[in-house]
């Protein structure tokens, strides 16, 4: 239960009363006294009675007003205290919800900078795509289901994942001519537009500082070159004008998820041979490895 400050004004409520009280003591007593004393120095004892009966009257009904003074004081006292009781009580609450308002908006800000850690961390700062860490844990969770074809299964048209790595065959003379900087603007142009010809369920991530690693799931050998080839295509038509205008093409090596793979790795392993193969062949086309 709240307990009201009413202490002290209850004891000065007290104290007056007991001094009033005192007081009319006092008086009366006087007034008895006086007419005590009259009455034996008359000789008139016997009308004594009489006198004092309207002083006595007199006396009570002070004594009924200062009861009732008193009752009166003591309940304006009381309520004096629960007002100040309740508003102290509603100034804690306003309080506490105040703080509770800015511990939820710290938790708050804590959640975001949290999310944009972990934004941070997964995510390229220059091109905005995933970065090599975050592709290799999404590899580690998605790659073993799919490894559920053979490689016969997949040369007759089955749907698999496959790995692409795309690699700009200009970059090189671009970062040397023109430095660091349109370099990796040219990586976000180039990144976006990879993307923006891509399916949603495709993932694309830098990957070993100038390339692109394209994961395209649900998908056939078939396809998979036919899509690649249109980002060939499509690039090698592309004019990058943001930068020192420019143009470019790509090299790129494609492998698919085969049942007797160990793990992505193994997979990524030949999408890097095929991309080495294609480079070394001078760039501007596909390599793929199916079967080791």
């Amino acid at each position: 239960m709240q307990r009201t400050r009413i202490g002290r004004p209850l004891a000065l409520t007290l104290a007056v009363f007991a001094l009033g009280f005192a007081l009319d003591v006092f008086f009366f007593s006087q007034r008895i006294f006086v007419l005590v004393r009259g009455a034996v120095a008359a000789g008139a004892a016997e009308a004594l009675p009489d006198a004092l009966r309207p002083v006595l009257l007199q006396f009570g009904l002070s004594l009924l007003l200062l009861a009732a003074a008193l009752l009166a004081a003591a309940y304006a006292a009381l309520r004096a205290g629960r007002r100040r009781s309740d508003r102290e009580r509603q100034e804690n609450e306003r309080r506490l919800r105040a703080a509770r308002e800015q511990l939820l908006s710290e938790q708050a800000k804590l959640r975001r900078a949290y999310a944009e850690l972990r934004t941070a961390a997964f995510v390229d700062p220059a091109t905005g795509f995933l970065t090599q860490a975050a592709m290799t844990g999404w590899l580690d969770a998605n790659y073993p289901r799919f490894m559920q074809l053979s490689a016969e299964a997949l040369l007759d048209g089955g749907a698999t994942a496959a790995f692409a790595l795309l690699y700009p065959d200009d970059l090189p003379a671009l970062r040397k001519l023109n430095g660091r900087d349109t370099a990796e603007k040219f990586l976000v142009a180039l990144g976006q537009y990879v993307d923006g010809h891509t399916r949603k369920s495709d993932l694309v991530a830098r990957w070993e500082g100038d390339a692109l690693l394209l994961v395209l799931s649900a998908i056939s050998l078939k396809d998979a070159l036919m899509r690649c080839e249109a980002l060939r295509a499509g690039v090698e038509a592309q004019f990058f004008g943001e930068m020192p205008p420019c143009h470019s093409t790509l090299s790129i090596g494609v492998s698919l998820v085969l049942g007797g793979d160990q793990n992505w790795g193994s997979t990524l392993a030949r999408s890097q041979a095929a991309l080495r193969r294609a480079r070394q062949g001078g760039g501007n086309t596909i390599c793929h490895d199916v079967l080791r």
